[in-house]
């Protein structure tokens, strides 16, 4: 039986859908390179397809489900077990580690960030130096700072300090703030009524513990630092962690208090000593 080049006749004496004669990719097993059918290759597929027919036979009765299970099984062999491979891998100590590891780094980026104090500064950056000083402290009131009536601020501080930054800076009223100054707010900040403070002082309240020799600055902490009433705080003044400078106090310019300072002294000098007293 002759075909002509790339025509593929129907095979005779085959009858029904399942004795049909091959399509698709089998008529290229079927049909040689000349369009010729192989009576051998024939003969063969109708063998097999015969078997497999017998073997299907009692797979109809169950359903279509079934007659395919058995048909795959029989033709592709019985389905493989998933490997360790297919698996989603389990998050290994490593993995979990750098999780944690980029989570830390992360809250530790983001612990200065303060939306509210951003807002205000960027308001803030407009005005000149000893110009809007109630306007300062407006701003930094509106912005959730405790600070009393009439304040003045020539120059807008900074503040750092991360969770509950808001409720940890207090200022009185009547008080007058030059420029520069600082506030460190791991601790709260109390400062009272009528305090005078100086350009650049600085006001801290976060420190470490001592050391071993390979790392002297171990774990910090924080404690908080007041201001009495009526104080005065001279220009490029350090107030240390847990000092308490009394009512009507005087700490001189450059000084650094590491110590608290009874009401109505002078101190001065590095560290800062009692030099004085006052009326």
């Amino acid at each position: 039986m002759n075909a002509q080049p790339g025509k593929v006749e129907p095979l005779r004496g085959f009858g029904g859908h399942r004795d049909a004669a091959p399509q698709g990719p089998m008529v290229q097993f079927l049909v040689d390179a000349g369009g010729v059918c192989v009576p051998e290759a024939l003969e063969s597929y109708q063998k097999g397809r015969a078997a497999n027919d017998v073997a299907d036979e009692p797979m109809y009765a169950q359903g279509p489900a079934a007659f395919g299970t058995a048909s795959r099984s029989k033709v592709y062999g019985p389905a493989a077990a998933p490997s360790a491979a297919d698996a989603p891998a389990a998050r290994g100590p490593a993995q979990e580690g750098r999780r944690r590891g980029l989570k830390r780094i992360a809250g530790e980026e983001s612990a200065g960030l303060h939306w509210r104090l951003l807002f205000a500064r960027a308001l803030l950056a407009l005005l000149p130096i000893n110009a809007g000083g109630r306007m300062r402290a407006l701003t930094l009131r509106l912005a959730g700072f405790k600070i009393g009536p009439g304040t003045i601020m020539a120059g807008t501080p900074t503040i750092t300090g991360s969770k509950n930054l808001y409720n940890k800076l207090r200022i009185g009223s009547a008080c007058q703030l030059n420029v520069g100054c600082f506030f460190d707010l791991g601790a709260a900040i109390s400062i009272g009524n009528k305090v005078q403070i100086g350009h650049g002082v600085m006001v801290l309240t976060s420190t470490h513990e001592l050391g071993m020799q390979n790392k002297r600055a171990a774990r910090q902490y924080a404690k908080p630092v007041t201001i009495g009433d009526g104080a005065w705080i001279g220009a490029r003044c350090t107030i240390l962690p847990g000092v308490n400078i009394g009512a009507g106090a005087v700490v001189a310019a450059g000084a650094v208090v590491a110590h608290s300072v009874p009401a109505n002294r002078v101190v001065s000098g590095v560290p800062a000593q009692i030099i004085n007293g006052l009326p």
